[in-house]
């Protein structure tokens, strides 16, 4: 067999392409599947984070009025969230005819409508497994690899 012949047969031979082709695309959707199981448990560390904060105000409204001692919501939170307390805020607040009062505890006026609020902010840092570089940048990844989470809940109680 010359070596014209022998081009020949391997140009016209079909064997092994789908290996190369693989070897081609395999590296691609590695990175799309890991992507996709990152994302997956960003979202639910964003979900279980939201579902401490709706519980801490959950418990702020079982407790009911302004002389209710909110003194372990922040607490309740963090240790749902599984985060220390300082990573959760808790907030409460008069509203006199719509404009926020100095304190929770302030009497508005006879003839003014009023409202108090309790809310409460979670926040916590998002590792992902592999940094994806610019791509991770645009998915939220930031300078120092992590993608940051706030989540909060309010409620009206009285």
């Amino acid at each position: 067999m010359d070596v014209g012949q022998f081009l020949r047969s391997l140009r016209d031979d079909a064997r092994g392409a789908s290996v190369i082709e693989l070897a081609l695309v395999g590296p691609l959707l590695a990175y799309l599947f890991m992507g996709v199981v990152d994302a997956s448990n960003g979202v639910a560390r964003k979900h279980q984070l939201e579902q401490s904060a709706q519980r801490a105000v959950e418990m702020a409204t079982s407790y009911g009025t302004a002389g209710s001692d909110f003194s372990r919501i922040d607490d309740e939170a963090a240790s749902a969230a599984g985060v220390p307390v300082s990573q959760v805020t808790f907030d409460q607040w008069l509203e006199c005819d719509g404009v926020r009062q100095q304190t929770f505890y302030d009497v508005c006026d006879p003839d003014e409508p009023f409202a108090r609020y309790v809310s409460v902010e979670v926040t916590d840092d998002f590792v992902p497994t592999f940094p994806y570089g610019p791509i991770g940048t645009l998915a939220g990844v930031n300078d120092e690899g992590v993608v940051p989470i706030t989540v909060d809940a309010q409620v009206r109680i009285q």
